[in-house]
């Protein structure tokens, strides 16, 4: 609780100056079960989450299992895992899982540069956001111009079999 009270100011200042077009709240938890419940009730709610941080070791299960499980609801959250402890077993399994986008030793030193990274990270996940709703936006106006393409193509087909039995048109003894 100590530990999650000193990282709430600083992160919320920073996130504060994201600027206008990017709104991101807070939420801490104190468990990984009460993390999953947060989770869900943000996705029930058609929200996103941007950002996970999370503890490597933690009485029910550890930060990785976790971020594995966030992973599946919110599959494009940035994802950060603080330890204390830093084994290089799991952090070669978070990369190669691609678990991780922070891996971050404790104690935190330096409170600014933490929160600075968190919100670049969340600025990351905006930018990538806005990136996939713009490829999405492009599809769609790409099948669109198929479409099109595909009536001008049967239009133009149509009109040519009309001018090919209307060529002879005049010489024909309609009689």
């Amino acid at each position: 609780a100590d530990f999650l009270a000193s990282l709430a100011d600083p992160l919320r200042r920073a996130l504060d100056r994201l600027g206008e077009d990017i709104h991101c709240d807070c939420e801490f938890v104190d468990s990984a079960a009460a993390a999953l419940d947060l989770c869900r009730q943000i996705a029930s709610q058609d929200d996103e989450c941007a950002l996970v941080i999370t503890d490597q070791r933690m009485p029910e299960t550890t930060g990785l299992e976790l971020l594995e499980q966030i992973r599946e609801i919110f599959p494009h959250a940035a994802r950060v895992l603080l330890t204390g402890y830093a084994g290089l077993d799991s952090a070669r399994l978070a990369i190669n899982k691609h678990l991780l986008d922070r891996y971050i030793s404790k104690p935190i030193s330096d409170l600014t540069e933490f929160s600075t990274s968190i919100v670049g990270l969340v600025n990351e996940f905006h930018l990538q956001k806005l990136t996939r709703r713009q490829q999405q936006d492009l599809q769609e106006q790409v099948i669109l111009l198929q479409q099109a393409n595909d009536r001008v193509t049967r239009l133009k087909q149509a009109a040519e079999q009309i001018a090919y039995f209307t060529q002879d048109l005049g010489t024909l003894d309609l009689q």
